[in-house]
């Protein structure tokens, strides 16, 4: 009986894989595979955000406050590297991320019963050479996006010079390691499994980018945000899932959330976030506006022509 249950899982399984691979969005349909139920994406869904998190913080939670008794809390106006604080409330602050990754992994196989990396390509496939592409035509557009946009909005760019060589490598290599595996998780919680999640009980591809943008911007409440604070982080969201509805892959979002990320650990660093290794740091943070908004969807926009117009998007990085 057992033995016939399992082919008729893995006839189920070939059927839903056909299904999706003859599909006009192959890596949305990634989502028709395995049990594919609209009650099993709330229940996963509903895991990632809530459940997972809230076991890892019975984890490191208790390590965190051990960090601080010891070295006291992180101080993101001076280097990463300047104090023991730092570095400690750094490393455990990224320890979330690697923990997410595995619930999400947890997630996909035990309750969807479908191939992990499905959530990255149809193929099956993690190209860091697409990541890379992404990130280096990414990164100086969204640093001058952001200067612009205090520029336009009135905030004092008022820069201080933070550069120090040795440690400005360190957190480079040190920082472009973890924050990759903090965008690849970012991605897969907040757009890869919600949205093929939201298609495969919907059907539109507009819809499921729309859901898991609202998704996004509403996990990150908190009292202290403005209502243009939920605008950004939704603009935010949307521009990372069509980016990932178009090219049929999440490895160019992981790209532009890294780039995203090391602009403000190793270029031009907001004392407000973590402690980084910057090479100048703005003494005035700037606050969120109309302008800030409006600069960031332009860089999305030079960015869509750039990758996909000019520099052969996703097929030329496939060759």
């Amino acid at each position: 009986m057992a033995g016939r249950g399992t082919l008729a899982n893995e006839a189920m399984m070939r059927e839903a894989d056909g299904r999706a691979q003859g599909h006009e969005n192959a890596y949305l349909a990634q989502g028709l595979i395995g049990r594919s139920g609209t009650l099993v994406y709330i229940v996963g869904i509903l895991t990632i955000l809530l459940v997972v998190p809230l076991l890892a913080a019975q984890v490191i939670g208790p390590i965190q406050m051990k960090l601080i008794s010891t070295f006291g809390p992180p101080d993101a106006t001076v280097n990463l590297f300047a104090t023991k604080a730092n570095i400690a409330g750094f490393l455990i602050w990224m320890a979330m991320f690697p923990i997410w990754i595995l619930g999400v992994f947890l997630v996909v196989r035990l309750l969807n019963a479908r191939p992990f990396l499905t959530l990255i390509s149809p193929e099956r496939q993690y190209n860091l050479r697409l990541i890379a592409k992404a990130f280096i035509i990414y990164l100086p557009i969204v640093q001058a996006s952001s200067l612009a946009g205090m520029w336009l909005q009135g905030s004092p760019i008022d820069l201080e010079l933070a550069f120090e060589p040795a440690g400005w490598v360190a957190g480079l290599v040190l920082g472009g390691f973890l924050y990759l595996i903090q965008a690849t998780s970012d991605e897969l919680v907040f757009r890869a499994y919600p949205l093929q999640g939201l298609y495969a009980g919907i059907g539109r591809p507009v819809v499921a980018a729309v859901g898991a943008s609202v998704i996004f911007a509403a996990y990150h409440y908190s009292p202290n945000n403005t209502p243009m604070v939920y605008v950004s982080l939704f603009v935010a969201g949307l521009f990372a899932a069509a980016l990932t509805v178009k090219a049929q892959r999440l490895e160019p979002a992981i790209g532009v959330h890294l780039a995203n990320n090391m602009a403000l650990f190793s270029i031009i660093q907001n004392p407000e976030v973590t402690p980084a290794e910057p090479i100048w740091r703005l003494m005035t943070p700037a606050g969120m506006s109309w302008w800030m908004v409006a600069t960031a969807i332009a860089a999305a926009l030079i960015f869509w022509v750039v990758f996909f117009r000019l520099a052969g998007g996703v097929k030329r990085a496939r060759t």
